[in-house]
């Protein structure tokens, strides 16, 4: 079994998340782990072991896992975000949830849902569903309430 000369550590992770503490050979990975193992860190790759450093587009998020929220970013993610970002100020309550996002002739259209009044147990939480109007850019151009239900409440759209 070949080893790597300056006694680098493996390439891989553990299964919590840690960088395998095995003596790396002349690949780069101990005798355990090899380059199709899931655990491997892509991040580390060099030159020396023939890894390569380029990704398939994939973020990677805090957890290890792959992030494939950037792989399609397009015009439905710009308004999520927007909402997102909006939607409490806009509101003036904390966001619970974006619930839909449609595509209109004129723009988008997005449902959330909003904490109107916290309670305990949060079973028992109001929550105020809103529908936000926004424009091509996208701007939010107009909102109203379409409806108010508890948390816990399987109905749909009861109203208070």
């Amino acid at each position: 079994m070949a080893t790597a000369s300056d006694g680098s550590r493996c390439r891989a992770r553990t299964d919590d998340g840690d960088r395998c503490e095995r003596t790396a050979q002349d690949d780069g990975f101990c005798y355990q782990h090899g380059p199709d193992d899931p655990t491997v860190d892509e991040a580390d790759g060099d030159e020396e072991t023939g890894a390569s450093e380029e990704t398939d587009g994939d973020e990677e998020t805090e957890d290890g896992s792959n992030d494939d929220r950037s792989v399609e970013r397009g015009p439905l993610v710009e308004v999520r975000e927007r909402v997102v970002a909006n939607a409490a100020g806009l509101v003036g309550h904390p966001l619970d949830n974006v619930v839909a996002i449609t595509s209109r002739d004129e723009g988008w259209t997005a449902t959330v849902e909003v904490v109107e009044r916290t309670a305990v147990p949060d079973t028992q939480d109001i929550l105020g569903r809103y529908e936000l109007l926004l424009d091509d850019s996208p701007v939010v151009t107009e909102y109203r309430r379409v409806g108010r239900s508890r948390r816990g409440d399987t109905e749909q759209e009861e109203q208070l």
